[in-house]
């Protein structure tokens, strides 16, 4: 080995074995703990969580339009000249050239019509509205995650076969190789494994890059850098859930965010039209008032009339015509709770129809699984009597190259139906309204 060489190989080994290196081996993980790494760090989260901290100040805000109010104000006027009052006697004067007062005022709504009381409700629902989207953030990112991290797996078990068939075609190339040149086949079987093997390596190269690319996409899914490294423990193929298809359409319609959401806007749309209605009632208010008036910035004393007063007043209004504006806006509120009615409708069909078309996703994945099994075997016997065969020159290179080629799809097959087995579990998980972050089925190490 030149100088050179062994530099290089020290250096590369130092990368991998200094702490902090990117090149370290990242630190083996499950996929509940990808899942509850994503639930901390995932900005869609943080934006779910400040949507339903935005609700409880509205809450706060609507909860404080029902109490009492206190205002306090203050007024300075300079006139060109002190007020009067003409009289046969004469001016009198009647105030300061120059005045100035303030004023303490307490008001308490007493009766809104009822729009007081429903703008608190609706916004109390917002609070509930609010935390049933952020729900169904966690629900949809634990199912993204979940479903990335078992593309990863799937794209690390093909990245796996497609080293296998190159290990193979490479070791088949060698004796083709020998046979052409000892003359026991002729060129154009060697040129069939040579042109085998660049193919497959292309495919490696292509599995090593779909490794990748799903490795990055779960960095993001963490909010971390693409090129973090990344581990996962590989999983077990769970039970069949005993659950029957009804009682699992059950629970999707009464977990669901979505669903759940939409009963909480027909509740919210009855008090749109009770807050709608209000206009059809007069409002009432008391108001206190304590304040003083005189020619200081801060009066004491007032030559003219009262130093300080103080007042209860009981005030209301009503409005009586608005060319059936009121109406109208009551009317308007009555159609939409229609509309979200006919939408919750319309979900209730959605869910129940997600939950069993994703039953239907796992029984085929079920059945490719077993059938796959089989094949595999089966491939591999032909691999191996197909190598036996062309060891003693009974079968020929396109044989080989093919035998090689059905183990490869019989691997790829079978690895495919297992994760899309453990997809359908995800969307079934999902579909039922799981909560995000309990354990999940499958979710334990080889």
């Amino acid at each position: 080995m030149t100088r050179w060489k062994k530099m290089v190989v020290c250096a590369v080994a130092a990368a991998l074995l200094l702490p902090g290196s990117g090149l370290m081996a990242a630190e083996t993980m499950s996929i509940g703990e990808v899942v509850a790494e994503s639930l901390r760090s995932n900005p869609a989260v943080a934006g779910a969580e400040a949507e339903l901290a935005a609700a409880k100040e509205t809450l706060t805000s609507a909860r404080a339009d029902r109490l009492p109010s206190l205002s306090a104000g203050y007024t300075w006027t300079d006139y060109n000249r002190a007020p009067i009052q003409k009289s046969g006697a004469g001016d009198i004067p009647v105030g300061y050239k120059e005045q100035s007062g303030w004023d303490i005022q307490l008001v308490q709504p007493l009766f809104s019509g009822y729009a007081l009381k429903s703008a608190h409700e609706l916004a109390r629902l917002g609070v509930d509205a609010e935390e049933l989207n952020r729900m169904e953030t966690l629900q949809q990112l634990t199912l993204s995650v979940r479903q990335a991290c078992h593309r990863l797996l799937l794209a690390e078990r093909l990245l796996t076969v497609a080293n296998d068939e190159v290990a193979s075609l490479t070791d088949h190339k060698r004796v083709a190789l020998l046979n052409h040149e000892q003359g026991l086949i002729p060129r154009n079987d060697l040129l069939k494994s040579e042109v085998a093997l660049a193919e497959a390596v292309q495919n490696r190269d292509r599995a090593e890059s779909e490794k990748e690319k799903a490795r990055i996409a779960i960095n993001r899914l963490l909010n971390r850098e693409p090129s973090s490294p990344l581990a996962l423990k590989d999983v077990h193929a769970p039970p069949i859930w005993a659950q029957s298809g009804e009682e699992l359409e059950e629970l999707a319609v009464s977990r669901r965010p979505m669903v759940t959401l939409l009963r909480l806007g027909l509740r919210q749309a009855d008090l749109g039209e009770a807050m709608a209605k209000s206009g059809y009632y007069p409002k009432v208010d008391l108001v206190g008032r304590y304040g003083k008036h005189g020619d200081a910035p801060f009066p004491d004393e007032n030559e003219f009339t009262h130093t300080d007063s103080a007042s209860v007043t009981l005030q209301a209004s009503w409005t009586l015509w608005n060319w059936g504006k009121t109406g109208a806006g009551a009317a308007e509120k009555a159609q939409r709770k229609r509309a979200v009615q006919a939408v919750l409708t319309d979900a209730e069909a959605a869910v129940r129809q997600d939950v069993q078309n994703t039953l239907l996703d796992r029984s085929v994945a079920l059945k490719n699984i077993a059938t796959a099994e089989q094949s595999r075997e089966q491939a591999l016997e032909n691999w191996r009597i197909t190598k036996v065969q062309y060891d003693q020159q009974v079968a020929t290179s396109t044989e080989v190259i093919d035998a090689r080629s059905y183990q490869t799809s019989a691997d790829s097959n079978y690895y495919q139906a297992l994760y899309a087995y453990m997809d359908s579990l995800a969307v079934l998980d999902y579909a039922t309204g799981k909560p995000a972050g309990s354990s999940m089925l499958g979710d334990s190490s080889n």
